[in-house]
């Protein structure tokens, strides 16, 4: 009786190492899977950055440089709506002023301008950071479109800062909420405009 109580305590102990052994190995697995994951978005990302930077380089020359730029963010992060500020001065007078846009327009006779620190491109202009909202002002611009129109959303609104001197502010709007991957490729993008920006 003793020996068949000691192979049972034995067999339960076998049992038990390789039933943790599985555990460990399965939560080493998914560890394991998680940082692939982690590293093809990482990879994803640097892949347009990239594809970004070369599109960049071919447009030299190009008259509507600013308005293709941001077609290209907009596409890639399905923004519906892109606008480009840049800063002037104007005597003493510091302010943003409307110079292009993706699926939105402005009169050169009443162009859009912003202080800074006034509203959202204003307040993003004054302290050099990006912005992200999830709920747009109820009086944002609507996107239109042949079937209608409707206001986005989600907006994520970038300082564009060259050598530590702000140069202007990009604004994009969308029907949905901008993924990480997205914010991350926009701020890359960003700063890759600003480069292209004569100051």
């Amino acid at each position: 009786m003793e020996t068949f109580l000691l192979i049972s305590a034995v067999i339960n102990i076998v049992l038990l190492f390789f039933l943790l052994r599985k555990r460990r190995k399965h939560s080493v697995d998914s560890a394991s899977e998680t940082e692939k994951t982690e590293e093809k978005k990482v990879d994803v990302i640097q892949f347009k950055i990239n594809e970004f930077k070369t599109f960049v380089a071919g447009l030299s020359g190009e008259i509507n440089n600013c308005e293709s730029l941001l077609y290209k963010i907009a596409a890639e992060v399905q923004a519906v709506q892109g606008a480009l500020y840049l800063l002037h001065n104007n005597d003493s007078h510091t302010f943003l002023r409307f110079h292009c846009g993706y699926a939105f327009y402005c009169p050169a006779s009443k162009p859009i301008e912003f202080e800074i620190g006034e509203g959202l491109i204003g307040q993003v202009a004054k302290d050099r950071k990006i912005l992200s909202i999830n709920t747009a002002p109820v009086e944002h611009t609507p996107a239109l479109s042949g079937l209608g129109k409707s206001v986005p959303q989600y907006l994520i609104i970038c300082p564009l800062v060259k050598n530590e001197i702000l140069v202007g502010v990009m604004e994009l709007s969308a029907f949905h909420p901008y993924e990480s991957e997205s914010e991350k490729f926009i701020e890359a993008a960003s700063k890759i405009i600003t480069e292209t920006l004569k100051t």
